[in-house]
């Protein structure tokens, strides 16, 4: 089971999670602000993806896109998933922040042009 507590303690360890007062893109303040640039060591890596396998584990959903990462039809399908606005319940919308694209072993080149049209 995923300790909440300890998992945000992680966080805020790591540098990741700030409390204050923060504007979002959107023009609402949020109490809080997530930068998981922040997480920059082995250890901080290894403990995160702990938290995760413990998270999917108790049922969030991982998902993969099967196909050639040189394929204009992948990236369409993971445009599409980036672009979705996922809601809670209580309506809040939340999107996707951080993706992994594995690269191939023969596709570095032309996933990270792809990755910087998108990301800049």
């Amino acid at each position: 089971m995923v300790n909440k507590k300890e998992f945000i303690r992680f966080m805020v360890e790591s540098g990741v999670l700030s409390f204050g007062e923060f504007k979002t893109k959107s023009g609402r303040l949020s109490p809080y602000f997530i930068n998981t640039g922040n997480y920059r060591t082995g250890r901080q890596a290894a403990k995160l993806s702990d938290f995760y396998a413990d998270c999917i584990h108790e049922g969030i959903e991982k998902g993969i896109i099967m196909g050639r990462p040189d394929s204009d039809e992948v990236w369409a399908r993971i445009d599409d998933l980036i672009d979705h606005v996922y809601r809670f319940k209580n309506g809040v919308g939340l999107k996707i922040s951080t993706t992994f694209v594995d690269e191939g072993g023969h596709f570095t080149q032309e996933v990270r042009r792809r990755c910087r049209d998108r990301f800049g």
